[in-house]
């Protein structure tokens, strides 16, 4: 027999995971599960928060002074088992500020939405302090 379901996942900020929960079609929850270890995409409201985070941090902000700078963030997760601060229960995430419709990097930051915070604002760049992860 076919049922239709909506099925929502998120990200759980006070639980630091990702989360499942499934709804029958007159919004009584079905299921819920803890997704322990998963990886979803940006909301919106959190590649919105990853662009300001990016904008006004003091390494990057500088930088930033054309008008055709934009930053993409939505969908580029980055967890490394033993990061200080993107291991398990971190939400961070690629942040590439590019010029020229998207053909000149300015910078490639690691935000983590978890701690509200770039923790490299100059990720795999020689000489900077991208193996560390630090402010």
């Amino acid at each position: 027999m076919e049922q239709r379901i909506q099925v929502e996942y998120g990200w759980d900020y006070a639980r630091r995971m990702a989360f499942r929960i499934v709804r029958d079609t007159n919004g009584v929850v079905i299921d819920r599960a803890a997704l322990v270890g998963a990886d979803l995409p940006l909301t919106p409201r959190e590649s919105a928060r990853v662009e300001w985070l990016v904008r006004t941090h003091p390494a990057i902000a500088p930088l930033l002074g054309a008008s055709d700078v934009r930053i993409w963030s939505g969908g580029f997760v980055y967890r490394k088992p033993g990061d200080l601060h993107c291991d398990r229960g971190s939400r961070c995430v690629h942040a590439i500020v590019a010029a020229d419709h998207g053909s000149r990097e300015i910078a490639h930051a690691i935000v983590d939405l978890q701690s509200d915070r770039v923790v490299d604002p100059f990720y795999g760049a020689l000489g900077a302090k991208g193996k560390e992860h630090a402010d």
